[in-house]
């Protein structure tokens, strides 16, 4: 078990999303079991009975500009730690070991129900403990997406982002990296309700990706619209001739649920 069950474990909530990683196996060993790939670029498995992802252990490297840019390898040598560490934060690089069992009846069991008993080779219980957003390793780069799920992540969990992750992020920016991400993509971090307005470093971060550009996906319904002038603006948008600070502020905010 890998991900946001295992963050949510550590940091004592519910999760119903669960994901695994499975090491040392192969997609035809997947399919044999009756799992069902999804696309065709990464090895991630529908389980048969709970339809719940599967992914083989895999390692990625980054040979192109973008979305698709990546050389993934998914060799049954490859461990756990190397897939842990390709991804974005620590308190998502933590794994708890299953009953291999899961494979076959999709029945979830714990080898160990202990939360110390948790894989986290990166210190990403202690971050999560703390509210630090920490990047795992400099592959954090590779995806200029995780600039806008970074900012999620601190909205939502009211979490202080690293200063060295935040120097990351903006080099991310700088680069035009961000260009490159598919609309689709670019959409689905604003499809739940984000409530950006909460952290107060997301304007600092993205201030440079501005332009709203239907074509990027910045549509249905949603807008995604850095406000250059910040909250001083906002209130005298709201609020016109009425200053809008304080409570009738903050309660405005609170309806735009999407906005970043």
């Amino acid at each position: 078990l890998v991900g946001g069950a295992v963050r949510d474990k550590v940091l004592g909530r519910s999760s119903k999303d669960l994901d695994f990683v499975v090491v040392g196996a192969t997609p035809q060993y997947m399919e044999f079991l009756g799992f069902d790939q999804v696309g065709a670029d990464f090895p991630v498995f529908l389980h048969p009975v709970s339809k719940d992802e599967f992914a083989l252990a895999r390692i990625e490297r980054k040979t192109a500009a973008g979305y698709h840019g990546f050389e993934v390898d998914f060799d049954t040598s490859v461990t756990l730690e190397e897939d842990l560490v390709r991804r974005d934060l620590t308190m998502n690089s933590m794994a708890i070991e299953v009953d291999p069992k899961i494979l076959k009846t999709g029945e979830m069991v714990y080898k160990n129900a202990s939360v110390n008993d948790i894989i986290d080779p990166f210190g990403g219980g202690d971050d999560a403990r703390a509210g630090i957003l920490q990047h795992t390793s400099e592959a954090f780069a590779e995806d200029p997406l995780r600039v806008l799920r970074i900012c999620r992540f601190a909205a939502r969990y009211n979490f202080e982002i690293a200063t060295e992750t935040l120097l990351l992020m903006q080099e991310i920016v700088d680069s035009g990296e961000m260009d490159a991400l598919p609309e689709e993509r670019v959409y689905a971090e604003f499809e739940k309700p984000v409530h950006m307005y909460k952290s107060t470093v997301v304007p600092g971060i993205v201030k440079e990706w501005q332009n709203n550009d239907p074509g990027r996906g910045h549509v249905a319904g949603y807008e995604l619209e850095i406000l250059h002038l910040g909250l001083p603006f906002m209130s005298a948008f709201m609020k016109p001739g009425k200053g809008g600070w304080g409570r009738e502020l903050a309660d405005s905010l609170a309806n735009y649920d999407n906005m970043a």
